[in-house]
């Protein structure tokens, strides 16, 4: 009798459980729906803000104000238009040699391996990345080096195949950078905890 009773409430508490996954996932598919069905408006939004950008830009006198205005187009381009985002990462990099700001230089040097590594360009992104001298980064731009060389790397695992000693030297070269960026983020930074979680 105690064993049917002990069967009957796990049974209600399983059924309880898939029954509230089951609603959010009807949640999530219900939001998922809605944002295809406005796909269409969220484009002509980015393409009306990044219309707004250029214009911004073509008006800027100042190259500190360019540089800014190159990040918001940056951003706005990353994930939509990778030429276009690379266009403005090179900008920036001119940019910030004219104003002698190898910090910023160095910053956007990063933001180049990790757009030729999203891209699939990895003997690009690795070549790329004996250009920056970390010397010259602040905290950071420490953790971003690291953080992109682990991008990088992942991907250059992805990439070898089968061939398990290269694979596992970039796995153990993966370790050692999450070690050194480990000693670099802080809770306060927006990728904390999703670094800490990986």
């Amino acid at each position: 009798m105690m064993r049917r009773i002990s069967a009957l409430l796990l049974l209600l508490v399983v059924s309880g459980t898939l029954y509230s996954r089951s609603n959010e996932m009807s949640l999530l598919l219900a939001r998922l729906d809605s944002v295809l069905a406005n796909s269409g408006k969220y484009v002509l939004e980015k393409e009306e803000r990044i219309e707004e950008l250029q214009g911004k830009r073509a008006s800027a006198l100042k190259l500190e104000d360019k540089l800014w205005i190159n990040k918001m187009l940056y951003d706005e381009y990353f994930v939509y238009n990778a030429d276009s985002a690379m266009v403005y990462v090179n900008n920036n990099i001119e940019i910030a040699n004219a104003l002698g700001r190898k910090d910023k230089e160095q910053e956007w040097i990063l933001h180049k391996v990790f757009l030729l590594a999203a891209q699939g360009l990895l003997n690009e992104a690795e070549k790329e990345l004996l250009n920056v001298d970390i010397t010259s980064l602040s905290k950071e731009n420490m953790y971003q080096y690291y953080d992109t060389k682990i991008y990088l790397y992942s991907h250059l695992v992805q990439f070898i195949g089968n061939r398990l000693e290269l694979t596992n030297s970039y796995y153990n070269l993966e370790k050692e950078f999450k070690h050194e960026a480990k000693k670099y983020i802080t809770p306060d930074h927006p990728s904390y905890y999703s670094f800490c979680a990986s």
